[in-house]
């Protein structure tokens, strides 16, 4: 029993990982708190208090920069890992395709400087749907290295969905 799989656990911090506010400066979001969560059968802990991170996003959605947004992603990142630093587990993220870029250049301490909100929105480009990305943790002191071929691509008729390698790598 005690090599028993465990369950996945969704995080309400997840929504914490939201893509660029800017592109939603006229909108009103609304995200679901941890008690909807559970109402609507996410397995989350129900003693879980979200990070002040939802009240910043939910306060600054309206003028959020690309910059605040790949640091917002670093600092959920960071925040995640020591949830986990003790414990010997891999993470899954789930995420549009600039947050795979944000989370990619957090690991990998790479700056997050000088993208342009078109730009970002061509992301989809690097990162195509269903794209997977895969970083291993290569030291205890927290460096990262990116595993290209983790899963080989998926390709038919016009799509395909890997990853510019040379994109997601660049300084």
């Amino acid at each position: 029993m005690a090599n028993e799989p465990q369950p996945l656990k969704a995080s309400p911090e997840g929504q914490s990982l939201f893509e660029y506010l800017g592109w939603y400066e006229n909108a009103n979001l609304n995200f679901l708190n941890t008690d909807q969560l559970i109402n609507e059968g996410y397995e989350i802990q129900p003693n879980y208090i979200p990070h002040s991170i939802m009240k910043t996003l939910k306060d600054n959605f309206h003028n959020e920069t690309i910059e605040e947004y790949y640091k917002r992603v670093n600092t959920v990142v960071n925040m995640i890992l020591k949830l986990h630093e003790n414990t010997k587990c891999n993470l899954l993220f789930v995420v549009h395709a600039p947050t795979i870029d944000a989370i990619g250049r957090s690991l990998m301490n790479k700056p997050a400087t000088g993208l342009s909100n078109y730009e970002l929105s061509k992301m989809g480009i690097h990162f195509p749907y269903a794209s997977v990305v895969g970083l291993e943790e290569t030291t205890p002191n927290g460096k990262w290295q990116l595993m290209p071929n983790i899963l080989p691509p998926i390709s038919c008729l016009d799509f395909s969905n890997r990853v510019n390698i040379n994109f997601f790598t660049r300084p």
